[in-house]
């Protein structure tokens, strides 16, 4: 398969989250924007100001009378409102009709985090507390330090879960049935035996997580991604770099796909691995050589010429755009050399190696030099099954 690769260019700082459904895209920055694109043309529709600190969170919001959105219908930011969270302490709810805001409300500490179900927001915030927010009254329905005093880095809804992870790479699981926030299970507090037989997983900064019904994965400072089974807390580590040395900065599960970010220190660029859910095969690499380190990511669909294709957003330095084509406008091999253009995706065999096994240093340099390393970059076929190179994302 092969993606166009589309830089979108408005923001004057980093890019720190975005969530893109079907063409809506939303991103927010450290330059304390908010800001609505088009993602078929690439096109910057609005730029929302309000915020007095960095944006670390974006949220696109169904309105209740559409809770089933049609992201193939075109663009259609009717369709939705977005709240935002930010450094200055404040979660704000904006319409995209318009470009209002529609409520604010406030935190004690900056806001590193925040994710949706229904009219609830979990918001995990810089000085360790765990949040429920009600989106319809604005009030904090239940606050508990969930992580000392460590950052509360990432955060997820999961069925009538929350997982958060923290600053000290320590993962949470809560139970919010009835607005509550009860601890579950605790990454720190697996037994010995309950991991993988010859994995030790060192805590280290978290930048990312995701959920399935089954396991929760998450992205640190460390080379390899690290996943905790829900039922019985073994945790084990998963391949995500094929260097010593690189952090997981971005990562999502969509349907049976589990899309994460890498990084390669040498050459200075990101790239985005894909595996397949539950199996967690790896399917595809996609790089463009161009992208540096990917700090946010969101998935979705489109429909072209009535075919369900894939579209990746990114940020980081860089806002792109990562769009699948259809078999029939696949081209002949081409590189970017400008930031736009097609890119193949490939199959790196190492990264199909089984899950990792060896002791851990207290460096994360596991010993990644198996396999056959003439066979490290092998195209994934763009003919034959689409089972193997690709999955369902939904």
């Amino acid at each position: 398969m092969k993606f166009y690769v589309r830089s979108l260019e408005g923001h004057n700082d980093a890019i720190c989250c975005v969530h893109c459904e079907g063409s809506v895209l939303v991103s927010g920055s450290r330059d304390t924007m908010l800001k609505l694109w088009d993602a078929d043309t690439g096109k910057e529709m609005r730029s929302l100001g309000g915020h007095t600190g960095s944006v670390t969170s974006v949220f696109l919001l169904p309105k209740r009378d559409m809770a089933s959105c049609d992201v193939s219908s075109g663009f259609r930011p009717d369709q939705y409102s977005v709240i935002t969270g930010s450094k200055d302490c404040s979660m704000k709810i904006w319409s995209l009709s318009n470009g209002q805001i529609q409520r604010s409300m406030y935190a004690f500490s900056p806001v590193e985090c925040l994710d949706c179900r229904r009219n609830l927001t979990a918001a995990g915030l810089d000085g360790g507390k765990v949040e429920l927010w009600d989106l319809e009254t604005g009030n904090c329905v239940r606050s508990v330090r969930g992580h000392d005093e460590d950052a509360v880095t990432a955060i997820k809804f999961q069925d009538d879960r929350v997982i958060s992870g923290s600053a000290r790479g320590v993962v949470k699981v809560w139970d919010v049935r009835d607005n509550s926030l009860k601890p579950v299970m605790s990454s720190d507090q697996a037994p010995v035996d309950q991991t993988t037989a010859g994995v030790t997983v060192k805590p280290r900064r978290l930048r990312c997580l995701a959920t399935t019904e089954e396991t929760v994965y998450w992205g640190d400072d460390g080379v390899n991604m690290k996943a905790m089974d829900l039922k019985s807390g073994k945790l084990r580590k998963i391949r995500n770099h094929t260097t010593e040395f690189g952090s997981t900065g971005a990562m999502e599960t969509t349907g049976s796909c589990l899309v994460s970010a890498g990084y390669d220190l040498d050459h200075g660029n990101g790239y985005l691995n894909v595996r397949r859910l539950p199996s967690e095969e790896y399917v595809a690499t996609v790089d463009d050589k161009n992208t540096g380190s990917i700090t946010c990511l969101s998935c979705t669909q489109t429909t072209r010429d009535q075919v369900t294709l894939h579209r990746m957003c990114t940020g980081g330095l860089e806002l792109k755009l990562w769009d699948q084509l259809p078999i029939s406008k696949v081209k002949k091999r081409s590189r970017p050399e400008t930031g736009d253009g097609y890119v193949t995706a490939k199959h790196i065999r190492r990264f199909s190696l089984p899950d990792i096994t060896d002791t851990e240093s207290s460096e994360d340099e596991d010993d990644i030099s198996q396999g056959d390393e003439s066979d490290d970059d092998d195209d994934v076929s763009t003919t034959g099954s689409t089972s193997r190179s690709w999955c369902t994302i939904s």
